[in-house]
């Protein structure tokens, strides 16, 4: 293994889709990194995606320092058991031996659509060869999904000038003040809403909790809480693993991202942790649990008898006991299966139904019905359509262990990533929307409160929160409600185009009273989570 320095810089593009090309050095065979969906960048076959070798492209010097460059133009997160691309270098055209250079975690989106540039600055091995290859690969362990692969042939050489290879693709971009319209607007709205709202003081003493990280520090993290008033945050324990890093080696723990379960009764929030010890290509088995409000350690166990079937999902069951989510394979075919998860590390499957087509395989959140306790809500995407977005929602009946329903999801007004359950609410649940992901322009994304029927997938909208052209269409920024709303709010985090200023806005169901926090910054805070222990 080659000792090789990396810095990676993420360079966001218009978003269309595909899979992964190679761009500096140019890969093999052909390159279309802008129409939408170009089979240049969808290629399975080891070792190279199937391209023929081809004449050295670029000649380096050995030990040089070289930018290289691919894009990830479709994204294949898969939740709780993340993929990651990296870069690696053969000695030889024929060698299938690859060194790796450097790795970097498949980002968590939420939407498949998704185009981003990547620069590697990469420091060459000290030798030198009349033909090496440098191999691009995006391994998303997404079930059914292959390593996507692309090649690109080089030469390294004593004689070769040492200058930067990479040039930028540049676009004009917007002012600087048409890019703080966004912010100014946000700034107005919250101020109708205070002011509306002026006598209400519910929001006041709430706080959400999360995992923060560093870029440069990928493999620690820590516990902080969020002031949903003034966006404050404040550090309340480390943790010596990242989130969803995927490196391997030494520095192989990590915590899954968006794999949250919060015990109000306990006081606890559990996620899933890997292990140190396993490769990458291993998924989480760990059971980690922690204190909801300090972020103490509780408890640590090993999943009982451990299949290698990552868990997507958890959401709150009963006392010490949380609802599972998983996508098992099965020969040719996936089994959707749910089963609970005890502190302790013991999982027990309670209900499956085999998928009638391999295209709803993109899991996007579990629910648990927080009003009967007993029904448990899958939200699952299709993986053929990352412009309408469609989905459905498995609904199984945890307490007998029975599989219900599948309900498709009407998406022909509003596309959502995330669902919950609300006191009083019944079976119905209800989502954060910006509308339609197809709505081009930048002024086309009016978030609105939504309600959904996960009987039959009905979907209308419940209460307004902003208008287009302030908040960005980004389908993250959920947080986990845990099992009660004693506020009355749901919370979701919005970010304002061109800047990277934030909103914590609170909304209540049953009245449509809506409260946004003071601007903040919360890039790289993940998991949140609302905890309200119990009295």
């Amino acid at each position: 293994m080659y000792w090789v320095q990396a810095w990676i810089v993420g360079l966001c593009i218009a978003q269309t889709s595909g899979h992964l090309c190679l761009i500096s050095p140019r890969q093999r065979g052909d390159l279309d990194v802008f129409s939408s969906g170009n089979p240049t960048c969808f290629r399975h076959a080891l070792p190279c995606g199937g391209q023929p070798i081809q004449d050295p492209v670029e000649v380096y010097a050995p030990g040089q320092n070289v930018f290289f460059r691919w894009q990830q133009n479709f994204n294949h997160y898969e939740p709780g058991f993340p993929g990651y691309m990296d870069l690696s270098i053969a000695s030889s055209p024929d060698s299938t031996s690859f060194a790796t250079l450097t790795v970097v975690t498949d980002p968590y989106v939420h939407a498949q659509n998704y185009q981003q540039n990547y620069t590697a600055v990469i420091k060459l091995p000290d030798m030198e060869c009349d033909h090496c290859v440098i191999r691009a690969r995006y391994d998303a362990h997404k079930p059914g999904e292959d390593p996507f692969l692309q090649c690109a042939d080089i030469k390294i050489s004593k004689g070769a000038k040492k200058s930067d290879t990479l040039n930028y693709l540049s676009a004009e971009s917007k002012t600087d003040q048409q890019k703080l319209v966004p912010l100014k607007k946000a700034l107005k709205l919250k101020k109708y809403y205070d002011q509306k709202y002026k006598s209400n003081l519910k929001m006041q003493d709430t706080k959400l909790y999360g995992f923060a990280y560093n870029p440069f520090q990928p493999h620690s993290s820590h516990y902080i809480s969020v002031s949903v008033v003034t966006g404050a945050t404040q550090m309340l324990n480390g943790f010596a693993f990242g989130i969803d890093d995927p490196s391997g080696g030494k520095d192989s723990t990590f915590m899954a991202d968006e794999v949250v379960a919060i015990d109000n009764g306990r006081n606890t929030t559990t996620i899933l942790v890997h292990d140190v010890a396993s490769s990458r290509e291993v998924a989480a088995k760990i059971v980690y649990s922690i204190g909801s409000q300090n972020g103490s350690h509780v408890q640590t166990s090993d999943i009982f008898q451990y299949d290698g079937v990552p868990i997507n999902g958890l959401s709150w069951y009963t006392d010490k006991l949380y609802a599972a989510f998983r996508i098992v394979p099965y020969n040719n075919d996936f089994f959707f299966e749910v089963g609970t998860l005890d502190i302790g590390g013991l999982y027990t499957k309670r209900a499956s139904i085999p998928t009638a087509e391999d295209l709803y395989v993109n899991f996007q959140w579990l629910e648990t019905d927080m009003n009967s306790y007993k029904h448990v809500f899958a939200l699952m995407g299709n993986e053929n359509d990352p412009i309408g977005l469609s989905a459905r929602i498995y609904m199984f009946d945890l307490f007998n262990g029975q599989f219900i329903q599948a309900a498709e999801v009407d998406v022909r007004e509003y596309t959502f990533m995330s669902m919950h359950s609300y006191q009083n609410g019944g079976e119905a649940m209800y989502a954060f929307s910006p509308g339609l992901w197809s709505d081009s322009g930048h002024d086309m994304w009016a978030w609105s409160l939504v309600a959904v029927d996960t009987m039959n997938g009905a979907v209308t909208k419940q209460c307004d929160i902003a208008p287009r052209g302030i908040f960005q269409r980004y389908y993250g920024g959920s947080v986990f409600q845990g099992s009660s709303n004693p506020d009355g709010f749901l919370y979701h985090v919005l970010r304002v185009m061109y800047s990277e200023a934030d909103f914590i806005v609170g909304v209540n169901p049953d009245t449509c009273e809506v409260r946004f926090s003071e601007v903040t910054n919360l890039r790289y805070v993940h998991s949140l989570q609302l905890v309200n222990p119990a009295p």
